[in-house]
Parts: structure tokens; C-alpha cells; sequence
């Protein structure tokens, strides 16, 4: 099977990713039957839907066509093939009730792993299951392209398209997207995904399977701390510093070769969801920096830097969105410029470059807190960043 070439990559990358982990979950170095193998890709549907299941994870609902069409009594596709049962009212719900509904499928031999990955014609990804076959959720579907023949994000007056998959294609791409899904927040899905995965099981089985899990387990450290975290894709440093923390916090490590991933910030927009924006993320050279420069603050004895070490850097970055949504200090830039001036410092291993931010930086934050221009808690949290110790620290750390 030869991948398709769609538009934006979003839901090949997608698509990659579950189909990647289940091979390396369930279908490595194994010569098996076909009943096996829809065996142990049921177990890792069941095991990861379970897990997942029992966290707090919100989306937005889903309504109008895509709603009827998965779910209206007389004609809904995903009442025909899983037979019913208590319906999600939220898209990473539904990508729940698929990966379950396709694992007792795929037990009772009603659909065939391989022969749905080997049913991939077009836009239609496996075969038609009790007559029918699925369209691809809209905050896919319509993120990766509008229309057919479509420049990706260039709607066009052609015929309308429709992404179509069986029951075994749907499984992957639910899996994938929640492994990847790094959260629903501020009215916009923020999807991962490793870049550069193969579609099919013959090129996942030609890579190092410990480079491979390497990778998976990052991006799903990644998407789950970025659920917690929050992290606003207002600009590349922003967002990178925010995750970089979460990581260095978390006391887990991400191997480099986990990185790049692709975030996609998925938004609706004109009814119609819409990659908003995308990023390139490498959070390695940020994360080694930050565990150096926590190593370095837990030798001080400043009360709020032991409680919290990061925590006055977290407040920099908070008033780099202000300045980003124009309600900075006195309507200047001041805290973003730092923090991209930090970024490039960091990534760069340029320590003159931190230095020369540093001080330009606290000379405006002493204006700053004398004026009284920040909240009193802000600016509680930023004597301790300004002090001595904690300026050593950021330095040594990059040294």
C-alpha cells in the first residue's frame, strides 16, 4: 500500500502515528495469523482507550451533519457498525468509542486488520463495513483540506470530498490523534505529531523499533503534559519555554529523537475548523537548559526559589502573552522581547546574547516595579528573578 498525498499532512501524520503504535505495541517481529493479529491490535485499542479514558479530557461537541452522520438512529454509520450503545458527545470521546467499538470487531473477526490496510484507494481508506464507510471527523477532515483539489487552507468552488474510512482506519487515526492530542483550550485543539512516520507496516518495520518507541514515548509525554499545561501557541518562544518547563517540572526526560514534532492549532472558523497555525517544536536544547538552571537555583536559599523555581520565569512568560495581545506594561513589548531574546539565547547556546538580554531586561523591570506598573503578586515573584543569585544561576546554567 502506498500512502495517499493529501494536503496539510495533518491527518497522515496523524494516521502514522496510530498505525506506528500498534506495531510497536502489538505487531513486532511477529509472523502471525490473521486472527492474532486482530487480536493484540485489540488489546492495544482496548489498553490505551482504558487509560486514556480516565482522564479529564473536554473537545468541543459534535453536531450538525457529522453528528447524524455517525449517530442518527435510522441511517448513522457508527450505530450500524458498533450496534449503538451510550454515544460521546465530544470528538476525543468519539475517537474513545471507536478505538473500544473496533477492538470488539476486531475480536469477533467481523472486520481484518491487514485487509483494511490493504483496502486504500483515493480518499476511501479500507473497505465498506455493513455497506458502509465513516467520514473522517470534521476537526480532520476539514482541517486538512476544504474541498477536493484544494490548496491546503484555499477553498475552491470544485465538488466537495469526503476522507472515508472503515472501521480498522478510523481505530488508527482515533489512536493517533490521542496520542497526539495535546489539548482543547481557548477555542482551538492542539494536535502533535511525529513528522516523517511511514504509513504502512513494511516501512515501520525497516526502523530501529528503539528509535521508534523513543519517539512515541516523547510525543505522548509531550501531548499529555501539554494538556496539563496549557501552553499558548501566541508565538514559537512562548510556546516553547511554556512546554520546556512543563517538561523540566515533570522530571521526565524526552529523548532527542523524539523531536521535531509538528503542533497543529486547530480553530473554528467561518464553520469550518482550520489549522490556524502550526509549529515545529524542539524542546531539547530548552529542557537541558532548564534542568541545568534548576540544578543551579535548588543550591540557593531564596524561600521563593526553593518552593517554586520556576515560577518567576512562568510570570515573565504570562505578561509576554499581555504584551502579545497589547495589554503589555505601558503598551511596550517589554517582556516578550526578553523572552524571544532568551529563546534565541538558549537555542543557541550564546551566552553573551543571555547576558546582554539579562541586562537590558532588569534595567526595564526596576522601572517597572518602582512604578508600581505590575500586579503585586508579579512583582513579588520578579524581585527574586532579579536578584543576584538567581541572574548567576541563568548564566552558569548556559555556561
Amino acid at each position: 500500500m502506498s500512502a495517499p498525498v493529501l494536503t496539510s499532512g495533518l491527518l497522515t501524520e496523524v494516521m502514522a502515528q496510530g498505525l506506528a503504535y500498534i506495531y510497536l505495541q502489538g505487531l513486532v517481529d511477529a509472523q502471525l495469523e490473521e486472527k492474532e493479529v486482530n487480536e493484540r491490535v485489540a488489546d492495544v485499542l482496548e489498553r490505551k482507550a482504558e487509560e486514556l479514558s480516565g482522564e479529564d479530557i473536554t473537545s468541543s461537541a459534535v453536531t450538525g451533519h457529522f453528528k447524524d452522520h455517525y449517530f442518527s438512529p435510522d441511517d448513522g454509520v457508527l450505530v450500524k457498525w458498533y450496534g449503538g450503545g451510550e454515544q460521546p458527545t465530544e470528538y476525543a470521546r468519539l475517537m474513545l468509542y471507536v478505538m473500544e467499538g473496533t477492538a470488539r470487531l476486531l475480536r469477533q473477526d467481523q472486520v481484518s486488520f491487514l485487509r483494511s490496510l490493504g483496502s486504500v484507494e483515493g480518499l476511501s481508506f479500507g473497505e465498506p463495513f455493513r455497506g458502509k464507510l465513516a467520514i473522517v471527523p470534521a476537526i480532520l477532515k476539514q482541517a486538512e483540506f476544504y474541498e477536493k483539489q484544494t490548496v491546503f487552507m484555499s477553498p475552491t468552488s470544485g465538488p466537495e470530498a469526503d476522507l472515508l474510512v472503515d472501521p480498522v482506519w478510523f481505530a488508527i487515526l482515533a489512536l493517533g490523534f490521542m496520542l497526539g492530542f495535546g489539548g482543547y483550550y481557548d477555542g482551538a485543539y492542539h494536535v502533535f505529531t511525529k513528522p516523517g512516520l511511514p504509513l504502512t507496516l513494511e516501512g515501520l518495520s525497516s526502523l530501529h523499533t528503539p528509535t521508534l518507541s523513543r519517539m512515541l514515548e516523547g510525543l505522548e509525554l509531550v501531548s499529555k503534559l501539554s494538556r496539563d499545561v496549557r501552553p499558548s501557541p501566541a508565538s514559537e518562544e512562548v510556546f516553547s519555554i511554556q512546554m520546556a518547563m512543563g517538561v523540566a517540572e515533570s522530571g521526565r526526560s524526552v529523548s532527542p529523537e523524539a523531536f521535531p514534532l509538528n503542533l497543529y492549532v486547530v480553530e473554528f472558523v467561518a464553520n469550518t475548523y482550520t489549522v490556524t497555525r502550526s509549529l515545529s517544536v524542539d524542546l531539547e536544547p530548552l529542557v537541558a537548559y532548564l534542568n541545568s538552571y534548576l540544578g543551579e537555583l535548588r543550591k540557593l536559599t531564596l524561600e521563593v526559589v526553593r518552593e517554586e523555581p520556576l515560577e518567576p520565569l512562568k510570570v515573565i512568560v504570562r505578561h509576554a502573552v499581555e504584551d502579545l495581545t497589547g495589554r503589555g506594561v505601558s503598551g511596550e513589548p517589554v517582556f516578550y522581547l526578553f523572552v524571544k531574546d532568551f529563546y534565541r539565547a538558549v537555542v543557541s547556546r550564546n551566552a553573551a546574547l543571555l547576558e546582554d538580554a539579562l541586562l537590558r531586561f532588569l534595567r526595564r523591570l526596576d522601572v517597572a516595579i518602582r512604578n508600581r506598573e505590575l500586579r503585586a503578586e508579579a512583582a513579588q515573584r520578579l524581585m527574586a528573578f532579579r536578584s543576584e543569585q538567581n541572574v548567576q544561576a541563568m548564566l552558569k546554567a548556559i555556561a
